[in-house]
């Protein structure tokens, strides 16, 4: 439990089969939902709650159904908004897809029982190329400079390119109400 944060859990008395408990919050503006455990870790150290109340999470990858139901407690108690940091690529989608979605493609873990609305920060697809150096300039997009070097873009594989076509699936099988099956 960060500073930030308070938590008080009240157990019930009645003659109901689960507890009830309370949860709250000092200042927390949001949740920030976090892919990888060594970022979680990185920001946990800086004491990143500090400079911008939060809530921060990690399922270190894809979340299991107690992780994201402790999100989804979260959220609904506090009323905060979700936001998912995760690396830009299929399974970095997929994990943020998760949240959202929950079990929902394979049919298993509550299906979107426990889902949430996650807004995704950091760095979108549509943007890499803005990082590239260009050959003729030197410098990143629109001459600034900040471009990164070639070597550190990674090729889609051909798992990846399957990865994306099942996270599509998902995508157009639950937008378009078509059940719990993708491809």
């Amino acid at each position: 439990s960060h500073s930030t944060t308070t938590t008080t859990t009240a157990y019930s008395t009645s003659t109901s089969s689960s507890p009830s408990f309370t949860v709250t919050t000092k200042n927390a503006r949001c949740i920030l939902i976090i892919e990888k455990e060594g970022i979680y870790n990185r920001l946990s150290e800086d004491r990143f709650y500090d400079t911008y109340p939060c809530i921060l999470v990690t399922g270190k990858g894809y979340p299991d159904l107690a992780t994201r139901a402790l999100v989804y407690t979260l959220h609904t108690e506090l009323q905060l908004p979700v936001y998912g940091l995760a690396d830009c690529n299929p399974y970095g989608i997929g994990v943020l897809m998760t949240y959202v979605w929950g079990g929902r493609r394979l049919g298993v873990d509550g299906l979107d029982r426990y889902s949430v609305p996650v807004e995704w920060v950091g760095l979108r697809p549509s943007q890499v190329e803005t990082l590239r150096v260009r050959k003729d300039e030197g410098v990143g997009v629109g001459g600034s400079g900040g471009g990164l070097p070639r070597n550190v873009f990674q090729r889609l594989t051909e798992l990846d390119r399957k990865k994306i076509d099942r996270l599509a699936g998902t995508v157009a099988t639950t937008t378009t109400g078509g059940g719990s099956g993708g491809h």
